[in-house]
């Protein structure tokens, strides 16, 4: 009788773990997979910021004190430079600059890792015109255009207007959850900083969908940048 119960007890024991063990697969399989679905979903979409030009500062007659330009860069797709890395020695030599400094500025953390990393910027033109007569060599490496701050009387005023520059970790920690990312510019000293705010305009977003090595699939919609507003001082020049 002792023998008996003994197993009589072991199979209940065994059954009713088994029972959790369905159960348990019963829910992971029904009840939350649509949560895993979501998360799956979610973790398959990337953001991809593009930085906005700000707004223009204009003196007290409406004369254009501080503006924006665009600078010819010279962008390289990182997964392309991985399959073709003779493209890296190429575009080093083009630039007359060394294969590791390249290859640094594509593994710069600055730059999002979806999109072309900015390899080299104010580019010469007889170097555009060469890798755009010379595309087949210099796969993945595109002629981009970067929105840049333009003074157009040079120093005249420098104290009040101010300037711009790459935002430190300081400045990212201070300004955390106001949509600030590593690489971003910000004013830095004058009505630069003061306006900043008003300055700086809205960044451009991407929505993209990679694959579970970080490959882009496809665009899932994107809102171009917002120009910062214009500021006019009482100052006149």
């Amino acid at each position: 009788m002792n023998s008996r119960l003994r197993l009589g007890v072991v199979g209940l024991v065994v059954l009713s773990l088994f029972g959790t063990l369905l159960a348990r697969l019963w829910y992971l399989q029904v009840l939350a997979a649509p949560t895993f679905r979501v998360a799956a979903t979610a973790n398959g979409v990337r953001l991809v910021y593009d930085a906005a030009p700000r707004g223009r500062i204009l003196d007290r007659t409406g004369k254009v004190l501080v503006d924006n330009r665009v600078a010819d860069a010279i962008t390289l797709a990182r997964a392309e430079a991985k399959r073709h890395p003779e493209v890296v020695d190429r575009l080093a030599v083009l630039l007359g600059v060394s294969d590791d400094e390249v290859r640094g500025r594509i593994a710069d953390p600055r730059f999002s890792p979806y999109k072309p990393a900015p390899v080299a910027v104010d580019v010469d033109k007889a170097k555009l015109v060469y890798i755009r007569e010379h595309q087949e060599d210099f796969p993945g490496v595109e002629v981009s255009q970067l929105p840049e701050r333009a003074y157009p009387f040079g120093t005249l005023a420098a104290h009040v207007i101010g300037y711009v520059g790459e935002i430190n970790d300081s400045e990212l920690t201070d300004r955390k959850g106001k949509g600030y990312r590593l690489g971003d510019g910000i004013g830095k000293s004058g009505v630069e900083q003061t306006y900043e705010a008003d300055l700086r305009g809205q960044p451009g977003l991407s929505k993209l969908e990679v694959d579970a090595r970080g490959r882009v699939l496809r665009s899932l919609g994107s809102q171009p940048p917002v120009q910062g507003h214009d500021l006019q001082l009482t100052l006149d020049l």
